[in-house]
């Protein structure tokens, strides 16, 4: 996700009353367990805005939203065939330049240097993006309907997402709590006779902030018996394990490591049927760019026969959509006018990390605050950055056998 040109995008400020929604999904959806991206928006968007106000765990306000929603979402759908016909109106910036790629293009501009590193953040909702769309489709300019696209679909995304059961409330001040919590939690259940978990102040600030772990445990605390409790907890757990999954670096076992006269290379294989030899050139020059330093270098091998262990490449035909990976399933997607600068970014998530950006749902503002650095390329991708603990992290999880 270009983060830049979200912030660029959804500037204005929001105020909204407080929205409800029903209980956690965790266990009601099994398919949850195996989440480990947005969801994928396909197709017409229009086709969503029911599933998202119609769930039975959406907010008031996801309900209250619906028309604007689908306000949105037909307009981008009359425009698709227009964006499908002229690649050029597909850039979203003027600094874009359009890279051919597998039939259709990736999009490429200069790698930013941004003016201020650390943690920061902008807010973004559908009243926002409703005002930039009433104060400019009268006079769209050229990359209007190219970010209209994009956005409404990260949107959706983000939508359909949260009342599926992804947290949406998990930030950067929750995430390395984690751990810790899930740990007091298995304390508890290891002891049989244990309905309260012994939390620490902190965990309980924790738990008092994120709304789904507060639903767990209010209905902890209205159990009758210490057999319901246990239930409760039992689901608590599954819960934060989630999450806090979600959140981890995981190691690729098919990565080698091997040692050159240049320092340590590693090598990540991936399968890639139906791509040209061309493309595997173009996303590989991509792919690699910012993963070399002065002791460690990333090289992607594609290769001619499948293995479990490999990443596989596919291409899917959704402009305007994120590109994504599965590391569960091994499968990284890209779309037409990916952007090159956010290859090095999914690379990363090949090479076992999650994300560093965090897109938090505000229950009483109804909208999101998108939290990022600039310096760490698997926060923002633009800047192409890798952080000291990422080259920490490769030393370690892949040493030369």
């Amino acid at each position: 996700m270009n983060l830049y040109r979200y912030s660029t995008i959804l500037v204005l400020s929001l105020s909204l009353t407080a929205c409800g929604g029903k209980k956690d999904p965790v266990n009601a959806n099994p398919s949850l367990q195996d989440m480990d991206s947005h969801w994928v928006v396909s197709g017409e968007l229009s086709q969503y805005v029911d599933e998202i106000s119609k769930s039975e765990y959406a907010f008031e306000c996801d309900i209250a939203f619906h028309q604007m929603r689908l306000e949105l979402a037909s307009a981008v759908d009359k425009k698709q065939a227009e964006l499908a016909a002229n690649p050029e109106s597909n850039k979203t910036s003027d600094n874009e330049k359009l890279i051919p790629f597998h039939g259709s293009f990736l999009t490429d501009e200069p790698v930013p240097t941004p003016s201020k590193l650390g943690w920061q953040s902008y807010r973004t909702g559908w009243t926002k993006l409703y005002r930039y769309y009433k104060a400019n489709v009268k006079k769209p300019g050229k990359s209007f309907w190219a970010n209209m696209n994009t956005s409404v679909r990260s949107l959706i995304s983000d939508d359909l997402s949260r009342i599926d059961g992804r947290n949406m409330e998990i930030g950067k001040d929750e995430v390395d709590l984690l751990p810790g919590l899930l740990s007091t939690l298995n304390q508890c259940l290891a002891k049989e006779t244990c309905a309260e978990p012994a939390f620490s102040a902190e965990q309980l600030q924790l738990i008092e902030r994120v709304n789904k772990y507060y639903w767990w445990m209010e209905d902890l605390k209205a159990a009758k018996d210490l057999s319901s409790k246990r239930e409760e907890l039992k689901g608590f757990a599954v819960r934060v394990a989630k999450d806090a999954e979600l959140s981890s670096s995981r190691i690729n076992e098919s990565i080698v490591a091997k040692k050159t006269e240049k320092g340590t290379e590693l090598e990540i294989p991936f399968i890639a049927p139906g791509f040209s030899k061309e493309d595997l050139e173009t996303v590989t020059q991509y792919f690699e760019r910012a993963w070399t330093s002065e002791k460690l270098s990333v090289k992607v091998k594609f290769k001619d026969t499948e293995s479990p262990t490999f990443f596989k490449l596919f291409f899917d035909n959704e402009p305007g959509a994120r590109a994504y990976v599965y590391r569960k399933n091994k499968e990284m997607h890209l779309v037409p006018y990916t952007a090159t600068s956010s290859l090095p970014h999914e690379l990363g998530h090949a090479l076992g990390f999650a994300d560093h950006y965090y897109s938090v749902w505000d229950s009483g503002n109804c909208d999101y605050t998108v939290q990022y650095r600039n310096d760490d390329i698997m926060s923002n991708h633009s800047t192409n950055m890798v952080t000291k603990e990422e080259w920490e992290w490769l030393e370690k999880s892949y040493p030369v056998k």
